[in-house]
């Protein structure tokens, strides 16, 4: 366990000289100052229809939840591919951690800078919006995070800070160089903002199943549900949204882990 331990005091004594980490660490309030200060002050002094403000928080929210812990993944995903190209990743043998030792405490130090990050996005959202944020639901006008307590921001949370690792491992298990994780990191842009199509009229009910592929689909469908109180009888609950989301990002991580492992083993 110490081997880890020392492992966890180098990430955090480099916590500001690596990209990755200064990424994760200032996307949450980068993303809540637009969401949430930004957006509602342009809207208020250009006067937006409320419908279309409502839209426009919507798809920022949305966005803000399942982009930044995708970015955080490839960027994770790309930094590996790199260690193993470059052979660095090999010193990590003559450590008293294995090589994949290594890669299982990146993936989980990464994925709990995620799960708070997430959190602490979430309340900045809150914090700098007031009660700015109003969207149209199915029940009328509604507070951004009326239907959307503590203890969904927990559930959603920890379903969403699983994509960082799914997709660092992803990009891992399919680039076999850094040219080929370079090209996968610029192509999967169209792939994160996907479920943002759960708003078109066309994927209610059961349409929204088509974008069921998408490990991120889960948990922002879950939200958006509680967001504007979805009635339709296709929808399932708000925890089996997640606890989908949850399998399903273990399936990608465990599957694309082993790939992994196996390059790494090949190349050394």
């Amino acid at each position: 366990m110490t081997k880890y331990f020392s492992l966890l005091k180098y990430e955090l004594k480099n916590l500001t000289k690596d990209s990755m980490n200064l990424f994760m660490l200032f996307y949450p309030i980068l993303m809540a100052f637009i969401t949430g200060f930004l957006a509602p002050k342009i809207a208020n002094l250009t006067n937006t229809n409320p419908l279309v403000s409502s839209y426009i928080y919507l798809v920022l929210f949305l966005m803000s939840l399942t982009i930044g812990p995708l970015i955080g993944g490839v960027m994770l995903g790309f930094s590996l591919i790199e260690s193993k190209d470059e052979r660095t990743i090999n010193s990590v043998a003559v450590t008293p951690a294995s090589i994949k030792g290594y890669v299982a405490f990146k993936s989980i130090y990464c994925t709990i800078i995620s799960f708070f990050g997430n959190i602490a996005m979430i309340y900045a959202i809150k914090l700098f919006s007031g009660d700015t944020l109003n969207i149209i639901t199915f029940g009328g006008m509604s507070g951004l995070f009326d239907n959307f307590g503590l203890w969904k921001i927990l559930l959603f949370s920890f379903s969403n800070s699983l994509l960082t690792p799914a997709a660092a491992m992803i990009m891992a298990a399919i680039s076999k160089n850094k040219v080929e994780g370079f090209v996968v990191m610029k192509s999967s842009g169209i792939i994160f903002i996907l479920p943002v199509l759960m708003l078109l009229p066309f994927f209610n009910g059961g349409n929204q199943y088509i974008l069921a592929f998408l490990p991120h689909f889960w948990g922002a469908k879950s939200v958006y549900n509680s967001l504007v109180l979805s009635q339709s009888s296709a929808d399932i609950s708000f925890v089996l949204y997640n606890i989908i989301g949850i399998v399903y990002s273990a399936i990608f991580i465990v599957g694309s882990f082993w790939i992994f492992n196996r390059k790494l083993q090949v190349s050394t």
